[in-house]
């Protein structure tokens, strides 16, 4: 499936920004360049999170056995951008026995190169002077090959396939749930949450709704809507919403309503797939 990854540019005091004219098809206008960006050629700007501070972004996967990989990647340009090589990075392993995990790996380094696009990339890295490659889909981390030097000195083969550790919530209730459960955290580390649902529920001004549930929890999200069977977004969907950080649109999905993210001022990508035919201008209101 293609997809297309919209890094929101340089937000500007009460400016509107169109990201593509009122029931034109993707790409129609040129808002988009060749890499799926922003054609503004401007430093991604966020309300409330300072530019100077470089993003770091998460991925925990486990294998088979319940080892758990932990993967920071920090950006060395400061841009705002996708994952690049020349970007830090620091892997963990912790191995798994009887409900208790012990830290076997513990390294940091230079991500060497990357492959792929927004969606989908494959990074190479070097641990312990073995070269890793790690695949990341879907804001997941997948695959993990090649072989990995502990601390002390021991060598094993990397799991291949790797298990999603984000949590998957059928209905905005099971969400609400553990969103209430979980302790205050910050927009740089965001909970990562996959919802499977048909209706959004209204938008953040209607009880229940998934907007709704998200901005009342005051707790920073992540959102995958991915495997949703979601057919359009309407109008003022997200609207507010401003503890919403990403958003991952299902391909089911055709069209996406006015100001469906007007208001989300911490929000820095949004991923399309090619089936959204129009994007119904403003798509984004933000006041810094």
């Amino acid at each position: 499936m293609k997809s297309m990854k919209i890094l929101l540019g340089a937000l500007l005091l009460l400016t509107v920004i169109t990201i593509i004219a009122c029931k034109e098809p993707m790409g129609a206008t040129g808002a988009l360049d060749g890499g799926d960006h922003l054609t503004d050629g401007t430093t991604p700007l966020v309300p409330g999170i300072d530019p100077s501070v470089p993003i770091t972004t998460t991925y925990v996967s486990k294998d088979d056995e319940g080892n758990k990989y932990t993967l920071e990647i920090t950006e060395s340009t400061g841009t705002r951008s996708a994952v690049n090589s020349g970007d830090n990075f620091k892997l963990t392993v912790e191995l798994y026995n009887s409900g208790n995990y012990t830290v076997a790996l513990t390294y940091s380094g230079v991500i060497s190169s990357k492959t792929g696009n927004e969606t989908q990339f494959t990074i190479y890295i070097t641990v312990n002077g073995q070269q890793l490659t790690i695949t990341i889909k879907d804001d997941e981390m997948t695959v993990i090959t090649g072989r990995i030097v502990y601390n002390n000195g021991t060598a094993v083969n990397a799991p291949g396939t790797l298990n999603s550790t984000t949590p998957v919530f059928t209905s905005i209730y099971d969400l609400d749930r553990w969103l209430a459960a979980q302790p205050r955290n910050t927009a740089t580390t965001p909970y990562k949450v996959k919802v499977n649902i048909s209706d959004l529920g209204g938008n953040t001004s209607t009880n229940g709704s998934l907007s709704f549930v998200i901005y009342n929890n005051g707790k920073y999200v992540n959102l995958n809507l991915s495997d949703s069977t979601l057919t359009s977004i309407g109008l003022n969907a997200f609207s507010s919403c401003y503890f919403l950080t990403n958003v991952t649109i299902p391909s089911g999905v055709t069209s996406i309503g006015q100001r469906a993210f007007s208001g989300c001022n911490y929000l820095t990508g949004v991923i399309l797939s090619d089936t959204v035919t129009s994007v119904h201008t403003p798509l984004l209101s933000i006041a810094l």
